[in-house]
């Protein structure tokens, strides 16, 4: 095949590709690209007081397509991590330098904190990573250690206090959501040991009560897993 028809065909296989991609590129057009400005507060409102998450519940056609990309990102990220039992070894090797690369302005603190992963056991919300752990509470409390060990490596113990209490989309912190699927019975009750040992590691390191606040508290007392 000549040259020039070759050049031809690649120049018309561009076309078409450009072409299909304009209807996109025009949807995404005007569109505020909040996740990419280097003033980003991830798990921050963006718009009238709601998170990307909470936007994204509404209608993802509120969201630019980075920003969407980003959550999906996100996502994607807590469930890798979840997946491996090794949780150090994940965390480093894998989870950190994925945030880094997702998150358009490499804030990683935020990354634990922005309500970008997509829990199973309640419906209509997003939640912080942490979240995730309080599913699997007696496989997970490792990967938990794992992010308090980074941070305290990195000289900021203090901050995993934020993690375990940051809120999802409906304004349940970590120990809220481990109470709503107490009261759901999503636990088994062969768990129940490894389900208070649970919730005594996130009262220790400063977890608090938001939705449930009310009848709830760090006291000490043991749950009963009926």
């Amino acid at each position: 095949m000549r040259p020039k028809k070759v050049s031809f065909i690649i120049t018309c296989i561009f076309f078409v590709i450009f072409a299909n991609s304009i209807p996109a590129i025009a949807k995404d057009a005007g569109k505020i690209c909040y996740s990419c400005s280097p003033d980003y507060t991830p798990g921050s409102p963006v718009s009238g007081n709601k998170s990307l998450s909470a936007l994204a519940l509404l209608s993802r056609d509120l969201l630019s397509r980075k920003d969407n990309l980003y959550l999906i990102d996100l996502d994607m990220i807590c469930k890798e991590f979840y997946d491996e039992d090794d949780a150090e070894a994940t965390l480093k090797k894998q989870t950190i330098p994925s945030m880094l690369e997702a998150t358009p302005n490499q804030k990683i603190e935020g990354a634990f904190l922005e309500d970008g992963c997509i829990p199973r056991k309640i419906g209509g919300a997003f939640s912080p990573i942490a979240h995730l752990a309080a599913e699997l509470p007696v496989g997970r409390l490792d990967h938990l250690k794992a992010i308090k060990n980074y941070f305290t490596s990195q000289g900021k113990t203090d901050f995993f206090k934020s993690i375990i209490n940051a809120k999802n989309t409906l304004g349940y912190s970590t120990l809220d959501y481990v109470q709503y699927m107490i009261e759901n019975r999503n636990y088994s009750k062969e768990y129940e040991v490894g389900i208070n040992a649970f919730i005594k590691y996130l009262c220790d390191n400063g977890g608090e009560y938001s939705i449930y606040k009310s009848n709830k508290k760090c006291d000490g007392k043991l749950v009963v897993i009926k």
